[in-house]
């Protein structure tokens, strides 16, 4: 700037006092009209810094947990397509985040339950409802899974709805594990409750055919 050279110089410094540190920005400008000295000031930034690095620090931790979390997080925009995709969400849909980016949501719903899922869109975005759902969706590879969903419309200080939040888990083994359980419980009081071999055995064939349709079972009977 003395020199000449350029007109303006600006620099972030730390400048400690003795009992807690401090940042300061020094600006080096010629005065106007005159190409001779220059002004120099120091400004006292430490508040700013120090929020910066906290905002920092709690951006680096909400990406950490967006990225680890076991959950899958995706967001939307209001057309109803992807615009974050958490690795969780890969894991549960197959999909990676390049290959889930700007897709719109049915691309993961069976098509017979896509009005279903049209109807929480609807709610989210008119702020009436859809927070929360179980739907049945579809993986990549087309196996069908059960998923819960946690949806939060994202609202700006206006009170204008600009995109969704989810928060998405596959239950489909929880929700089999339980519906076995409840055949068991249904089973075992059928057994106890009759007293013919084969009105026992009825009951509990056709409640095996309806828990587990097309599968393949057996019966052992013990003395």
């Amino acid at each position: 700037v003395l020199a000449g050279e350029q007109k303006h110089f600006s620099l972030e410094y730390p400048c400690d006092a003795p009992d807690r540190g401090r940042w300061f920005a020094m600006e080096v400008f010629q005065p106007m009209g005159n190409d001779v000295g220059a002004i120099i000031s120091h400004t006292d930034i430490t508040e700013r810094k120090w929020t910066a690095e906290k905002l920092s620090n709690a951006n680096q931790k909400l990406r950490l947990h967006f990225e680890q979390a076991p959950m899958g997080f995706i967001e939307w925009d209001l057309d109803f397509r992807v615009t974050a995709w958490n690795p969780a969400a890969e894991t549960i849909f197959g999909y990676t985040h390049e290959e889930a980016l700007g897709q719109h949501a049915t691309f993961i719903v069976p098509e017979t339950f896509r009005p279903q899922v049209d109807g929480v869109m609807d709610a989210l975005l008119s702020k009436s409802g859809g927070e929360r759902s179980s739907n049945a969706n579809v993986s990549k590879d087309g196996t069908p899974i059960l998923c819960e969903w946690y949806n939060t419309a994202l609202i700006d200080k206006n009170g204008k709805v600009v995109g969704v939040a989810s928060v998405v888990m596959d239950i489909t083994e929880r929700t089999e594990a339980l519906q076995l359980l409840d055949w068991e419980k249904n089973a075992l009081e059928t057994i106890v409750s009759s007293k013919k071999l084969p009105e026992v055995l009825r009951s509990v064939t056709l409640t095996l055919e309806k828990q587990l349709p097309d599968a393949l079972c057996s019966i052992l009977l013990l003395d």
